[in-house]
């Protein structure tokens, strides 16, 4: 049964042309939709009859990927533009954070959708930022080889380093991602403030995942004992997360009696 809708999911990567941001979200919301009205009806369908539903669906999540685009290597330039924080770089003497840029108000146009490195700045992932500065590009590693480049699926086009000449300003930041980096300052401070540098590092990897702040020969020691993934979020993780939330949302669904199928719309709520 699985193998039909992996093909299909498959399929639907090759035929996928790289839509448009509005498509994406028109073909994800329509596959998102449909699922959750089998949700609903699908008690009285057998196992063998979802393979043709699920198929169709795995096709069309498919094709909603956007295709891969390489970063613009070799833009260089002033810049001033909007941005997106996507996610925190964190080394044991310095931190930083990645923004995509949505739109370009001066500078090189190329950089819309590029993924800029913002060194020395610490906001919350999901905030809107203002740049403005002098744009480094990436430079890209060249492999003089028969063997083709190792594929990046995140790749920074460059930087904005710390100077005098950089602006980054927070334009607007969500209610929940401002709690969430909150919540992770003042674990991070705690943890600090109550132990040893090395042990809060350790402590730090440990609970928020941070595993960049440890030093190479922590790193080293961790690897050799076998233990780098508990430093990372694994499927295991979101699946425990998952699962009690689906537990809890049916258990409020079974309090109210008018509900019919409490177990599967827990499930279906389950699936976001």
């Amino acid at each position: 049964m699985l193998l039909p809708i992996a093909l299909a999911y498959f399929m639907g990567l090759c035929l996928a042309t790289g839509p448009g941001p509005l498509m994406q979200r028109v073909l994800a919301t329509g596959a998102l939709g449909a699922a959750s009205l089998l949700v609903l009806g699908g008690a009285r369908v057998e196992a063998r009859g979802w393979v043709v539903v699920l198929a169709a669906l795995a096709a069309l999540a498919g094709a909603a990927t956007p295709a891969p685009a390489g970063p613009p290597f070799g833009v260089r330039g002033s810049l001033r533009a909007r941005a997106v924080v996507e996610s925190e770089r964190i080394t044991p003497d310095a931190r930083g954070v990645v923004a995509r840029v949505v739109h370009v108000e001066d500078g090189p146009r190329a950089l819309v959708g590029a993924r800029v490195r913002l060194p020395g700045v610490v906001v919350p992932m999901g905030a809107h930022v203002a740049l403005e500065g002098p744009f480094v590009p990436q430079q890209p590693y060249r492999n003089h080889g028969p063997h083709p480049d190792w594929p990046n699926a995140r790749p920074v086009a460059g930087s904005l380093p710390d100077g005098a000449e950089r602006s980054v300003r927070v334009v607007s930041i969500g209610a929940f991602d401002e709690a969430v980096f909150r919540a992770r300052e003042t674990t991070r401070a705690a943890l600090h403030a109550t132990l040893s540098p090395r042990v809060a590092a350790v402590a730090v990897a440990l609970v928020l995942g941070d595993g960049g702040v440890l030093d190479a020969q922590d790193q080293a020691h961790i690897s050799g004992a076998g233990l780098t993934h508990v430093l990372a979020v694994s499927g295991t993780h979101i699946a425990m997360v998952g699962g009690g939330f689906v537990f809890l949302v049916e258990r409020l669904l079974r309090r109210a009696r008018r509900v019919l199928e409490p177990a599967r719309l827990a499930a279906a709520c389950g699936i976001p």
